[in-house]
């Protein structure tokens, strides 16, 4: 059976404010998952996607964090080399 999120638990999830959801949504492709209308005057929005989405979100950093750790150092500049 899937649990629907409200609009409060959703942001109190996710931590970003209706504004933004509302922003990602519309957004070509959305970059967060699409609210479902459960009723004429209500929405939500399916707990799996959510939970995917948290997830992608550490799987992203997690993706940059090595990324960085397996990129050769820049190599350092001496005291009289000008930083442009």
């Amino acid at each position: 059976m899937t649990t629907f999120l409200r609009l409060p638990q959703v942001v109190a999830r996710v931590r970003l404010s209706p504004m933004s959801l509302w922003r990602r949504e519309k957004k070509i492709p959305p970059t967060f998952p699409l609210r479902v209308q459960l009723g004429p005057n209500s929405v939500g929005w399916p707990e799996e996607e959510i939970e995917a989405w948290c997830a992608a979100r550490v799987a992203e950093r997690d993706n940059r964090v090595a990324r960085r750790a397996t990129e050769p150092a820049a190599p350092e500049r001496g005291p009289t080399e000008s930083r442009q």
